[in-house]
């Protein structure tokens, strides 16, 4: 078998020199148009690349097809050539994905590119956010800096995320946290309130539904006590209204619920019923130190009960920071805050796509 890389000006031209190069018997394995030389994507010039092989087997037996011996073997060798066309199309598509990047964009872009794969960014997405930054790269009248690149991804990724609504600001009186075991449920819910507190001068409630855990309770109860704000324990559904109810006049009721069980169905859909008609935003917390498949069984698993804004924990733990990006595209939800660290309330960040950029181009200040 002999196989064969052709390079013509035009695809007619490189069909005759296979005929020419490999003769009529030759089978065309892939073919693919290129953009060469030009000054700063102007001026390139159309070539084609052709990718042939010519198996002397099958000739061979063309010639000799009366042979009874050749026509025994022919099924066993007809299979093998097969198989070795097979592995050299896959041998040929692996080497297209590995040198895709360094043969078709500048370097100055593949450092972005490449940056986004450190943070593990969706590849689909990579891919979309390259072809448009070369396509910014064509259209520039002369060789782009570094900074004007580095505000191309910018505005592409901020573009992406504005799609989506962030909570920005607060909208609701009542905010439901919810999320699983361990994710930092409680630690938030004290950054949230301690920021109202302490910087909006707002006047703040906690409610807890998490009597699975003492601790849950007694950490949220010391919360309370630090910033001198009331909380209630609550059992039954019929003394969340009464709790509601008892803060109605509070500027922000911030609602801490069970982590247990979140792949329960039942669980979550008698969770769901115990807000049926509260006016409340529910806050889906994941910590993006876990594995993003497990963050979207946890998402999965929370759709039913009817999801607000995501709120990213334990960004200090972690340098995938592309997860937020993958979710929030996935499931087109924004965002609502970012936590980076244990201290309280510092540790909190309103999120943003100007903020997520930042992690994910790497600006964000690391601890």
């Amino acid at each position: 078998m002999k196989m064969k890389k052709i390079i013509a000006s035009s695809m007619s031209a490189a069909m005759d020199k296979v005929k020419s190069e490999l003769g009529e018997d030759a089978v065309i394995l892939q073919s693919k148009e290129l953009s060469e030389g030009g000054i700063f994507g102007f001026f390139k010039k159309k070539k084609y690349e052709v990718i042939a092989v010519r198996d002397d087997k099958q000739i061979g037996k063309n010639k000799e097809e009366q042979n009874p011996i050749i026509q025994m073997n022919e099924q066993v060798n007809s299979i093998d050539v097969q198989a070795e066309i097979n592995a050299l199309k896959s041998e040929i598509s692996s080497y297209k994905q590995q040198t895709f990047v360094q043969e078709h964009y500048p370097l100055k872009i593949q450092h972005y590119l490449n940056r986004l794969r450190d943070i593990e960014m969706d590849e689909r997405y990579i891919d979309e956010i390259a072809q448009q930054l070369l396509m910014n790269w064509r259209n520039s009248l002369q060789e782009p800096s570094d900074s004007e690149i580095y505000q191309w991804v910018s505005q592409q990724l901020n573009e992406r995320m504005s799609h989506y609504m962030f909570r920005e600001k607060q909208a609701k009186q009542c905010i439901n946290i919810v999320g699983p075991t361990g994710v930092g449920k409680t630690t938030t819910i004290a950054k949230i309130a301690a920021q109202a507190v302490l910087e909006q001068k707002q006047k703040v409630a906690f409610i807890t539904l998490d009597t699975y855990r003492i601790a849950a309770i007694e950490q949220l109860k010391t919360y309370a006590e630090l910033l001198k704000i009331p909380v209630e324990v609550v059992y039954e559904t019929k003394d969340l209204k009464h709790a509601l109810e008892s803060f109605k006049e509070y500027d922000l009721i911030l609602i801490d619920t069970a982590g247990r069980n979140y792949r329960d169905e039942i669980f979550v859909s008698e969770l769901k019923k115990q807000f049926t008609g509260v006016d409340i935003e529910t806050l889906l917390v994941l910590p993006i130190s876990m594995k993003e498949r497990d963050l979207c069984t946890i998402v999965d698993n929370f759709l039913m009960f009817g999801i607000d804004f995501f709120l990213f924990t334990k960004a200090d733990e972690t340098r995938s920071y592309g997860a937020m990006f993958n979710l929030m595209t996935t499931y087109k939800l924004g965002a609502s805050y970012i936590t980076n660290g244990q201290e309280v309330p510092d540790d909190l960040q309103i999120a943003t796509p100007e903020k997520i950029t930042s992690y994910l181009l790497g600006e964000q200040n690391e601890k």
